[in-house]
């Protein structure tokens, strides 16, 4: 939802920043090493369905480049969501009356 506010805003200020969301889903790196014990036991059971730290990877680099080389961008996903390569439609909670009303409270709250 924050996303989908922040390029509505580039698009009002005339910007030609292109803002998506993602998630490379549940790779495997050392960045849980610190959490309490519990927590890392539960993300050490699922480890068998993760990503690979490469796997992962491909998903932030292949969203970042998803416009590169598009000579007309305005055509292009703005506000997407990114599911582990995959782009996603928003869901009805998004796209409703409430959902725009809470995207807008989350844009207030980090101003």
């Amino acid at each position: 939802m924050f996303a989908r506010h922040l390029q509505g805003q580039l698009i009002n200020a005339k910007s030609s920043i292109i803002v998506n969301a993602l998630s490379p889903g549940y790779s495997l790196t050392n960045l849980g090493s610190n959490m309490p014990k519990e927590q890392f036991e539960i993300l050490e059971s699922v480890k068998h369905k993760a990503y690979t730290t490469e796997q992962g990877s491909r998903f932030l680099v292949q969203a970042a480049l998803l416009h590169a080389g598009d000579v007309n961008v305005e055509q292009g996903l703005k506000a997407a969501y990114i599911n582990r390569g995959t782009v996603e439609e928003p869901n009805q909670l998004v796209t409703s009356t409430t959902g725009q009303q809470f995207e807008k409270t989350i844009w207030v709250g980090t101003q």
